[in-house]
C-alpha cells in the first residue's frame, strides 16, 4: 500500500458514489439546472478519482527509485 491511505479509499468511495448519485441525477433531470450540476458532479468525480489514481502511481514508481538511491548512498 505505497502512497494509499485510509482516507484515499474512504473519499474515492464517497467520490465514486457522488458520481453515480451525479449521472442519475443528469440523467433524470427535468430542467437544465439540474442536468448541468448532475452531469458537473459526474465530471468533478471522474476528476477527483483520476488525481487519486494519479497520485497512487506516481508513489508507486517513485519508491523503488528512492529505494535504489538510498541503497547506493
Amino acid at each position: 500500500m505505497n502512497g494509499e491511505t485510509a482516507s484515499d479509499w474512504i473519499f474515492g468511495i464517497l467520490m465514486a458514489v457522488s458520481g453515480l448519485i451525479g449521472l442519475v441525477m443528469a440523467a433524470g433531470a427535468r430542467d437544465p439546472e439540474i442536468f448541468i450540476f448532475g452531469g458537473s458532479l459526474a465530471v468533478f468525480a471522474v476528476a477527483f478519482i483520476a488525481g487519486l489514481r494519479r497520485r497512487h502511481t506516481a508513489a508507486m514508481v517513485a519508491a523503488p527509485v528512492a529505494a535504489e538511491a538510498k541503497a547506493h548512498g
